[in-house]
């Protein structure tokens, strides 16, 4: 009986000050709606891709004694889950996400950039530290302000999402910036590197094990041994070619990668809605720590 009555003259006193959930509300909901309304949008380019799959893998037939002489020779039987998985883990290498930076001279625009004017393309950067005109980094005496290769390398990875869909062997990279364009154009450089990196990679391991084999051509006198030597050769051959002539060696795009039209952040109506939620609560609270609430409490109890 007794909590019924606090609730009561708790409801009672929520409605007598009204006025201090609705300014808390208010005031809440104005800041909220005025900090989304001066951050700058983001967008956000999106491709699906397909993995390709590794034909001369599956033609290859590796097992028995076959098998511990192609591994012998450095001859790798990984399929296209391994190199999907490898595509990922590139993503995070810092190693390879710095040289991407560098190559294509993303810092600046990585970590200077403040904005984006959609009416002529232009990029805001920091004039604090970045002279766009100048396209350097500012120097304050023997300071400078260009931050490090690892700051790069952090804010362009926290950008990219990889996700491969549980059902189908679907992958969607996603890379968000400040500029539509520079999103959708990075991305399309980011999955021609990770193509050509891996591409690299199984060149330079198909190479070192056609030359291991050739030797071992040349000093083996067993016809049934330089039979088998032969045949991996040409297996290797055979990926050598392929590699060569496919540019889109571990991750097809299964289309072109859109401009995004539409930002993804910051979602305003959100910020707004949930700040004035969370204001009327702190009015709420302000009323029930009020000196006069904890009396009347005390005096109910009392009674």
């Amino acid at each position: 009986m007794e909590r019924n009555f606090e609730m009561v003259d708790f409801i009672k006193d929520v409605i007598r000050l009204k006025w201090l959930v609705i300014a808390c509300t208010l005031l809440a909901a104005g800041g909220g709606g005025y900090y989304a309304l001066v951050t700058p949008n983001e967008y956000r380019a999106e491709v699906m891709l397909m993995p390709v799959d590794d034909g001369h893998q599956s033609n290859l037939g590796i097992g028995g004694q076959l098998g511990g002489l192609a591994s012998l020779a450095g001859i790798s039987t990984s399929g296209s889950s391994e190199k999907v998985a490898l595509a990922s883990e590139l993503l995070n290498d810092w190693h390879f996400v710095d040289s991407f930076i560098k190559k294509h001279h993303l810092k600046p625009d990585v970590l200077a950039v403040e904005g984006w004017l959609k009416t002529d393309d232009t990029l805001l950067y920091d004039d604090g530290i970045y002279d766009a005109s100048a396209k350097k980094w500012l120097t304050y005496g023997q300071s400078s302000q260009e931050p490090s290769d690892w700051s790069a390398y952090n804010k362009f990875k926290k950008n990219i999402v990889f996700r491969k869909s549980k059902d189908t062997p679907v992958i969607t990279v996603t890379l968000s910036h400040y500029s539509p364009h520079k999103a959708a154009m990075w991305l399309d450089l980011l999955i021609g590197a990770i193509n050509q990196k891996i591409k690299d990679i199984d060149v330079e391991e198909t190479r070192t094990s056609l030359t291991y084999l050739q030797a071992k051509v040349e000093e083996t006198q067993v016809a049934e041994l330089r039979e088998v030597f032969y045949e991996l050769m040409q297996q290797q051959l055979k990926k050598l070619m392929l590699a060569e002539i496919r540019k889109e060696y571990v991750l097809r795009k299964v289309g072109p990668i859109k401009v995004p039209q539409a930002h993804f952040k910051p979602r305003r109506l959100i910020i707004t809605v949930l700040s004035g939620f969370f204001g009327g609560i702190l009015g709420v609270l302000m009323i029930i720590s009020l000196p006069g609430f904890s009396k009347l409490r005390r005096e109910l109890k009392q009674n």
